[in-house]
């Protein structure tokens, strides 16, 4: 389900696979092996919200506030 959802976001904004893969670095075929398999990362998450000029956070059910919002700087590798 992950997938499918990530797939229509990605759609709304008009980025395909192949963009994804050529900014990761990577081929078609591993991204599309991720969505397939609903396999991802939260440093992948938090890169598609950066594709898509979005939010990954964490949202209180009653208030509806953000707890926590990730960014590109959260995956800075120096930090634990």
């Amino acid at each position: 389900m992950i997938g499918k959802k990530l797939k229509y976001l990605l759609e709304t904004k008009d980025i395909t696979l192949t963009k994804i893969a050529k900014e990761k670095g990577t081929s078609v075929q591993s991204i599309s092996n991720k969505f397939r398999n609903n396999r991802f990362f939260a440093a992948d998450l938090i890169e598609y919200a950066n594709l898509t000029n979005t939010e990954l956070a964490f949202n209180d059910k009653e208030t509806g506030k953000s707890v926590v919002t990730f960014d590109m700087t959260d995956l800075d590798k120096g930090e634990e």
